[in-house]
């Protein structure tokens, strides 16, 4: 009971403020951890739920933003779809008209008046005319004088495209000849009896279908897009790729393929219904592309939205969804720290009895009896401390008759749970201090029986150690002869190990040299081969020679009497011919036997070569033996110096020993004495 009231004493003596404290900051810290666990709970439901319903929100206004500017689209796709069809449909209702004018009339002698009217039926035209196969032409608002000499309409697209199609053609933009302005034509065939004629045709300013075109916004800052059937644009980049003319008159135009961003993937990728997608614009931003082909002339037209028209409106819903977050995360937040603390209130009277428990006052109480979790916490602590209590008296009890020498006392009190250690633990040190001094008491008689024993060995030991002394003297001189051998043959395998680095040296300078008889043999073998491949070449001269005087003869027999003088010649070449080819097979037999007498020479030098690499490799093997044997003697060298060594240390303990014994026989009868007195000490306790 001391020992345990002690160490309760001295720790509340060391630090019962920080204690306290402790106790103080451990009960805030979990009031904290429970609201800020709980607060934390509701947020991340509270944002799950906010993100959901912003993810249902988000994708409804973005698909109802993405069918309100398809919807626009498609009516303005069929408004200007509708007013190209209309044109389409005057185009060609004129040009029947002028067709069934010339059938009544008989000719063609009606249509300047006939154009002329038109030109009132429809504002939007800057000039109609009519052209035949007869390459004349009726124009309502341009002079035909002021045409350039030779104008054929018969060449221009607009009239071969309408008699090729056989129906209304619109054309991609161009300079019209007359007025320098850029337009479209409208084109349709003229028939006559069932033949197709010529080909009326309607100017439209371009600066009238940009106007058009212009009036078109999905969203406010939409830039609108015409692009003919070529993939040209007519309209488009904000006015950057606007079709136009330059300084010398030439119509401009910008291709989508050349213009940068994705234009040419979305034209590809256009289908009957409304393209709405995100693609790079010719700046590199992407933005909303959305594109419509039109039926009747096979233009697209379309809309390029920033990205910012779009998302503003998902933005302010995405700040409506946070600020609404926000308020139900505080408003969540103030009823969880209001329930949780109301909840946890009694845990500072439970820390308070904690914190007397911890400073060893362990009859300390919980008054708090309700019959939630809390209540059942209380009753807990204080079933442990009423259990801990009767732990500490009953330890008390059984250290004080173990102070007092009493080794006979058992642990009787049942330990439940954890606690079971802690009987097992004491009962251990019970048993095991009555062990120790049974066994103290049985090996205290051994050493008193002993030390008589010891007085007796230690006598007998002393003799021993003189006759030891003098076998270790003899021992010694003999390992100093052996020393003496030993180092003799490390000078011999010293010797032997030069001899052989010498030998090996001689052996591969001579491969060496081998090496390079070889090398000049293969060169000469090889200048034979040449030398015969010459030599051939002369063969072949010389019968080329006689072929040749042979055809001189022949030529000189056919001259008669002018040829005699050029016969002899003749000869006298094919006979040196002869002589040539002789010498060179002559040459050749030379070289032929040459080769196989160097062929026979560099396989006898392989061969010797062979031997002097086998030579060699003996040589290093031999060598490297050499070697090792050197360094196994040079070990033995060392290890009989170690042998040495170790004799005199022998000899030196052996000697030390031979006092050791006398001091011996003293301490045994001390010894004795001691072993008395432990007897006395061991009488003492209760075992």
């Amino acid at each position: 009971m001391f020992i345990i009231n002690g160490i309760y004493e001295r720790e509340n003596a060391m630090r019962p403020e920080k204690k306290e404290q402790y106790n103080l900051k451990a009960s805030l810290g979990l009031t904290r951890t429970v609201i800020i666990s709980s607060v934390i709970t509701a947020a991340v439901l509270l944002i799950l739920l906010a993100a959901v319903s912003f993810s249902a929100s988000f994708s409804r206004v973005k698909s109802g933003i993405t069918d309100t500017s398809v919807q626009k689209l498609t009516v303005y796709s069929r408004q200007i779809d509708a007013w190209l069809e209309k044109q389409a449909v005057f185009c060609a209702d004129q040009a029947n008209a002028v067709g069934d004018l010339a059938e009544i009339s008989g000719g063609h002698m009606n249509n300047d008046a006939f154009i002329d009217g038109v030109m009132e039926l429809n504002d939007a035209l800057l000039d109609c005319y009519t052209a035949y196969e007869d390459v004349s032409l009726y124009m309502a608002v341009t002079d035909t004088s002021t045409l350039p000499d030779g104008f054929d309409a018969t060449t221009r697209s607009w009239y071969q495209n309408a008699v090729a199609a056989d129906d209304v053609i619109f054309t991609a933009p161009y300079v019209d000849t007359a007025t320098g302005a850029m337009v479209i034509t409208v084109a349709a065939p003229i028939r006559e009896n069932g033949s197709i004629v010529g080909v009326f045709g309607c100017d439209i300013t371009l600066d009238y279908i940009v106007d058009l075109v212009s009036g078109m916004s999905i969203t406010e800052n939409s830039v609108p897009v015409l692009i003919d059937g070529d993939g040209n644009f007519m309209i488009g980049g904000n006015g950057t790729f606007n079709a136009g003319s330059d300084d010398s008159g030439n119509a401009v135009t910008t291709a989508v393929s050349e213009a940068g961003g994705d234009y040419a993937e979305v034209l590809s990728a256009l289908s009957d219904d409304v393209y709405f997608e995100m693609n790079s614009d010719y700046d590199g931003v992407k933005k909303y592309f959305a594109f419509n082909r039109l039926e009747t002339s096979g233009w697209t037209v379309g809309c390029v939205i920033p990205k910012n028209d779009i998302n503003s409106t998902l933005t302010g819903l995405a700040v409506m969804e946070v600020i609404m977050l926000v308020l139900f995360i505080a408003a969540g937040s103030a009823i969880v720290i209001a329930v949780t603390r109301s909840q946890l209130k009694p845990l500072k009277k439970i820390s308070a009895a904690a914190d007397r428990i911890a400073n060893g006052e362990l009859s300390a109480s919980f008054d708090y009896n309700a019959g939630d979790e809390i209540g059942t916490l209380c009753a807990n602590f204080a079933r442990c401390t009423d259990i801990t209590r009767k732990y500490i008296a009953d330890i008390s009890e059984k250290l004080d008759r173990l102070a007092k020498g009493d080794f006979t006392v058992t642990v009787d009190e049942d330990y439940i749970g954890d606690f079971a250690p802690i009987k097992a633990s004491l009962t251990n040190i019970i048993t095991s201090m009555r062990n120790t001094l049974n066994n103290i008491d049985a090996a205290s008689k051994q050493v008193s029986m002993g030390a008589g024993n010891v007085a007796q060995t230690a006598a007998d030991l002393a003799a021993g150690v003189s006759d030891q002394t003098e076998s270790v003297s003899r021992l010694n001189d003999d390992i100093a002869a052996i020393m003496d051998k030993v180092r003799e043959s490390s000078d011999i395998a010293d010797n032997a190990r030069v001899l052989a680095g010498n030998a090996k040296e001689r052996i591969e300078d001579s491969n060496r040299e081998m090496d390079k008889l070889l090398k000049a043999m293969a060169e000469i073998s090889a200048m034979s081969a040449e030398t015969a491949k010459i030599v051939k070449t002369i063969d072949d001269i010389a019968f080329q020679t006689n072929i040749l005087a042979l055809n001189a003869s022949v030529e000189a027999a056919r001259a008669g009497a002018a040829g005699k003088g050029f016969t002899v010649v003749a000869d006298e070449v094919r006979n040196l011919a002869g002589k040539s080819a002789e010498a060179a097979n002559r040459t050749s037999k030379l070289i032929s036997q040459t080769t196989e007498a160097i062929s026979a020479g560099a396989a006898l030098a392989d061969s010797t070569a062979g031997y002097l690499a086998e030579a060699v490799d003996n040589t290093v093997s031999v060598d490297e033996n050499i070697c090792r044997i050197s360094e196994f003697t040079r070990e033995q060298s060392r290890y009989m110096d170690e042998i040495s060594e170790n004799i005199r240390t022998i000899t030196d303990v052996i000697g030390s020993a031979s006092g050791s014994t006398q001091s011996e026989a003293a301490l045994s009868e001390e010894l004795s004495g001691q072993a008395e007195m432990l007897d006395k000490l061991i009488s003492e306790f209760r075992l």
